[in-house]
């Protein structure tokens, strides 16, 4: 191929400028030859183990190269590629990461605020590669060679190791794990984890967590991800939740209490994720548009426009659309005794239909503020037997517990784990 044929000259010609440059140090200073001769010429493709070993050195999600060779950017906001790599490319090259020339060289059309670049350059100065950073587990490699372009994605190696975390909820539980130098995507795994249990838009100052799991690392030391939690024990409002992951491989894992009950309960503890609730049920409030006292049968939860809003439990689309009071707003049957309702939504999720089966969590629009409302917000209805309900007194009722057969093995493994959480100091 074409790109192949350039990378063969560009080798050629760099090994043509190292000789040429050997030569004349010998020529004119045979003495420091051996000295100089790494000055000369650096191969951009030296293995990453071996550049550990020169001291003067810089890491990231590209490896590791020489700082004298390497200049780092991060975008800034409202920054245009051209205008980022103007001082160190020419426009055909940047236009070739724009408009790759190649199928297999992947596109670099956009960039955002706070994506990390890193161009490489060789000992004249000349710029053999530039990196940019895709997601946090791969990047783009690109190799310039004059006014043309190949590059690849690749994946950023990573290992996995234990972790045990304790930390004092201040603000959010994101920003205690992340105090913690781990990686704040924890805390949306720990809420799935106790969605059954726990309201989350009832975290307390002072609430405590502790968590057993894996960190997947990557090369540079940067925490990734967070992965295999084997056991939680999170403390609120004083009462201590405990989860463990426990099953096979074959019939896979879930987690059960203390006590050998499943965590999984009929009902999610809320329709949208990490807000706050702004109005509870009541039978007589002050109705914030009307400005009349009437009942409020419903639950109001204060999240952005746009935020998604999932069904709390299995069921099917009993009924969508729209009411100059309740906006636009789904209606969910979940079985014979349950109903449930989401109003005031910005839109309905792509491919609604009446009848349409849903599964717990399932989105089924977006929050919005249509109909009688004062802002972006989801009022959240519950039937039980036909009659609306405060949802809050059947979510969270106690599940069952395993099969009897199973109970004294789980809880015998559950033992050491437990006094392992309980023993971790939260800072």
């Amino acid at each position: 191929m074409h790109y192949k044929f350039l990378h063969i000259l560009w080798l050629i010609s760099t090994l043509l400028l190292g000789n040429h440059c050997m030569s004349s140090d010998k020529k004119g200073k045979t003495d420091a030859s051996n000295t100089n001769s790494e000055e000369s010429y650096i191969d951009t493709s030296i293995r990453t183990d071996t550049l550990n070993l020169i001291p003067d050195s810089i890491s990231g999600f590209y490896g590791t190269y020489p700082k004298s060779l390497l200049d780092t950017i991060t975008v800034s906001p409202g920054l245009s590629l051209s205008e980022l790599l103007q001082d160190h490319l020419p426009y055909n090259a940047i236009l070739r990461l724009e408009k790759p020339q190649y199928e297999e060289v992947p596109s670099l059309k956009n960039v955002y605020p706070g994506q990390q670049f890193a161009v490489l350059r060789d000992s004249t100065d000349e710029v053999t590669h530039v990196f940019v950073e895709r997601d946090a587990l791969s990047y783009y490699s690109y190799e310039i060679y004059w006014e043309d372009v190949v590059g690849e994605i690749i994946e950023i190696p990573t290992t996995s190791r234990s972790k045990q975390l304790g930390g004092v909820i201040k603000s959010s539980l994101w920003a205690t794990i992340e105090n913690q130098g781990s990686n704040g995507v924890l805390s949306v795994k720990l809420a799935n984890i106790f969605a059954w249990s726990i309201n989350f838009y009832r975290i307390q100052t002072n609430d405590t967590i502790r968590v057993l799991f894996d960190e997947v690392v990557a090369q540079n030391g940067k925490v990734l991800d967070a992965d295999n939690i084997t056991a939680v024990k999170f403390t609120h409002f004083g009462k201590p939740y405990y989860a463990f992951a426990y099953g096979d491989s074959l019939s896979g894992f879930q987690y059960f209490d203390e006590k050998g009950h499943t965590m999984k309960q009929m009902f999610l503890q809320a329709p949208v994720e990490f807000s706050r609730i702004s109005s509870r049920f009541t039978h007589s409030r002050r109705h914030p548009v009307t400005g009349r006292n009437s009942p409020h049968l419903g639950t109001d939860y204060a999240a952005p426009m746009g935020t998604p809003i999932v069904s709390t439990a299995n069921g099917t689309i009993e009924t969508f659309g729209y009411t100059s009071g309740n906006g636009n707003y789904v209606k969910v049957k979940h079985n014979s005794t349950y109903s449930t309702q989401y109003l005031h939504m910005s839109k309905f999720a792509e491919g609604l239909t009446k009848g349409a089966p849903v599964q717990q969590g399932q989105i089924i629009g977006y929050v919005g503020s249509t109909g009688l409302s004062t802002g972006p917000h989801v009022c959240y209805r519950f039937w039980k037997d036909g009659v609306q309900i405060d949802p809050y007194s059947e979510i969270g009722k106690e599940s069952l517990p395993m099969p009897t057969n199973q109970i004294q093995d789980y809880l015998k493994y559950i033992q050491p784990l437990k006094e392992k959480l309980d023993a971790i100091e939260v800072q």
